[in-house]
């Protein structure tokens, strides 16, 4: 009896009438899909998440659209004027070096200038360290015109240096007008600082430092203000 790939022509002939066998049927391969169904169910479930897709791409592509922007406003904001205001160390430093050259004021220990009898503290106030800090982080140098209820007038120092020389070194600078100031002349241009630093009636005081973009800029604004023409800074008795 001849073979067919290892099964008999009499079953083989059998097979074909009847049918392939239980263990011909076992042993017959699980065909997978086919491609057409495979095709037909990739595509059914791109058009279910097409929306979701395309929007995911939509949103990344305007993502990297303003990467650009990003990059130039940060790049912006860190060439803005850096402001210092609100520190405590800062208004300890400006408050205690106006009060001290006060004390020598009236201590009479300031050279070629009478000692003063009514020349007292000064106290710090937020809302002219506010107005001050407007000012300086404008970074222009010249005098702004402040008003406050409380006041009539509002007095104004401004000191501009190449580099930061800090409070200290920006009063004394205008307190050293005294060496030019004639007691009890009213001020003038050259000796303004001076008396607005050692006015009598000023008690109050408010400062901020800018570090804009080529020099520094510092500020002081005084409630009340000084320099009335025809009055005394201060009084000697």
């Amino acid at each position: 009896m001849t073979t067919v790939s290892g099964i008999s022509a009499a079953a083989k002939r059998n097979e074909v009438l009847a049918g392939p066998s239980k263990d011909r049927q076992r042993q017959q391969p699980v065909r997978s899909i086919d491609t057409f169904t495979s095709t037909a169910i990739r595509n059914a479930v791109y058009k279910m998440y097409q929306p979701t897709i395309v929007n995911y791409q939509y949103k990344m592509k305007n993502i990297y659209s303003i990467v650009p922007q990003l990059f130039f406003i940060i790049l912006a904001h860190a060439c803005l004027p850096k402001e210092q205001y609100g520190n405590d160390a800062e208004r300890k430093a400006y408050v205690g070096k106006h009060n001290y050259l006060r004390l020598q004021l009236s201590e009479g220990q300031v050279p070629k200038q009478p000692k003063a009898t009514n020349v007292f503290n000064l106290k710090y106030d937020n809302n002219l360290e506010q107005e001050a800090y407007k000012i300086s982080k404008t970074c222009a140098f010249k005098h702004v015109t402040v008003k406050d209820a409380r006041w009539w007038h509002v007095g104004q120092n401004l000191f501009k240096s190449t580099n930061e020389v800090g409070w200290d070194h920006a009063i004394q600078a205008w307190f050293n007008e005294y060496s030019v100031y004639s007691y009890p002349d009213s001020a003038s241009t050259k000796t303004g600082h001076y008396t607005q630093v050692i006015w009598s009636s000023t008690d109050k005081i408010g400062c901020a430092h800018t570090k804009c973009n080529n020099f520094h800029l510092y500020v002081c604004n005084y409630g009340p203000g000084g320099n009335i023409i025809g009055v005394k800074p201060y009084k000697t008795r």
